[in-house]
């Protein structure tokens, strides 16, 4: 049995890093050919470090903010042009290198790997602009009963990492621009192992950026698509999460999810939905505290949510934030949260890797299956 967990355990691993890469990665054009000259385009280096500390966002994590500690971070880009980016004012794209040793015996050392978007804040201009990136990271160490008993934050090595950060950019010549500001990196593996209060890491950075002598690049005549103003989608997800006591078992989560979304502006649509959740851990959860078995019905929960849905053309970024119609047991509140991506591999069937939280606390990831239907 336990090597039947332990194989599960790497393969939800395996299948969410898969989606990561391939959700902003195909299909997406950043590094099209048909995006721009690619004779004359530019290349771009970033070398970022920072300097930060442990944000202990629960009093039990203070012991391990042990010391401040430099972050370091290698970044490729390249510019790119394409139907989607006009819509959110050609924002630059990349891949970033993290690593930090976090000075702690408790923490250890982190590495990370995530393709990041840079957005312009005011139209086009550059000076100002916010970075968001998601990816995968390993942190060295991890709870373990006897020799690590201090790191309450982190269960598992591999760990999904969210990077972002506000950057002011000063352009020097063509060649060279200086940038400053504040950034947060979040690690965290979704409750899929326990411990997972997290881990919040935030720092005063300095990038110094280079461009390639290339000439800048043609910008082509993007001819826009005509525009869906409304569609309809349902998703099968399939989750996993863990509950205490630290190191027991995992247990599945099933789910069906019907929404609509509606355009609103060129960059993103309105959303509205109903959920429907059983969670086998419930079962587990219920008994600790009370001591009897619960019906199957009982452990539906059923909920409506709204937010907004971020256009990329074959992906979007989804964020919704709910409540439940029903839920007898209310363990957990009665507000829920979602935000992930969605990826259209056809017109009518695509992916989805979204977080589902209550508040600040993760209740599991889903991988999902989605169809389109009803697309005007």
């Amino acid at each position: 049995m336990d090597y039947i967990c332990e194989v599960s355990s790497k393969f939800r691993y395996f299948a969410l890093g898969i989606l990561l890469l391939c959700s902003f990665s195909l299909r997406s054009n950043v590094f099209s050919k048909d995006s721009l000259n690619s004779a004359s385009a530019q290349i771009v280096f970033h070398y970022n470090t920072g300097y930060g500390f442990l944000l202990p966002h629960h009093p039990i994590m203070r012991p391990m903010a042990e010391s401040h500690f430099w972050i370091h971070e290698l970044s490729f880009e390249k510019k790119v042009d394409n139907s989607w980016s006009h819509r959110f004012n050609r924002p630059d794209y990349g891949f970033t290198l993290f690593y930090s040793n976090m000075n702690s015996d408790i923490l250890g050392k982190g590495v990370g790997l995530y393709p990041y978007i840079d957005f312009p804040l005011i139209f086009n201009r550059r000076f100002l602009t916010f970075k968001s990136g998601m990816g995968l990271a390993y942190l060295s160490n991890k709870y373990d009963a006897f020799d690590n008993w201090q790191n309450v934050a982190i269960g598992s090595n591999l760990n999904i990492l969210i990077s972002l950060a506000i950057k002011y950019n000063l352009k020097f010549n063509d060649r060279i621009t200086i940038s400053t500001g504040p950034s947060l990196t979040h690690f965290s593996n979704g409750s899929t192992s326990f411990p997972n209060l997290g881990i919040n890491l935030v720092n005063w950075s300095l990038t110094f950026k280079y461009t390639s002598q290339g000439a800048e690049g043609r910008l082509l005549c993007i001819k826009e698509k005509k525009e869906k103003k409304q569609f309809w989608n349902v998703s099968a997800i399939w989750g996993s999460r863990e509950i205490k006591p630290y190191g027991s078992q995992n247990y599945n989560v099933f789910g069906l999810n019907l929404n609509y979304h509606i355009k609103n502006q060129r960059q993103f649509y309105w959303n509205t939905g109903l959920g429907v959740w059983h969670n086998n851990a419930t079962e587990a959860r219920l008994l600790r505290r009370e001591l009897k078995d619960y019906s199957e019905f009982e452990k539906l929960r059923v909920g409506m949510h709204a937010g907004i849905t971020f256009d990329f053309d074959t992906w979007y970024f989804l964020i919704q934030m709910g409540g439940y119609l029903f839920d007898q047991p209310k363990l957990d509140g009665q507000a829920y949260h979602r935000f992930g991506l969605l990826y259209n591999a056809t017109d009518r069937f695509g992916i989805n890797l979204t977080l589902k939280t209550h508040y600040a606390r993760a209740d599991h990831f889903e991988l999902g299956v989605s169809y389109i239907f009803k697309r005007k």
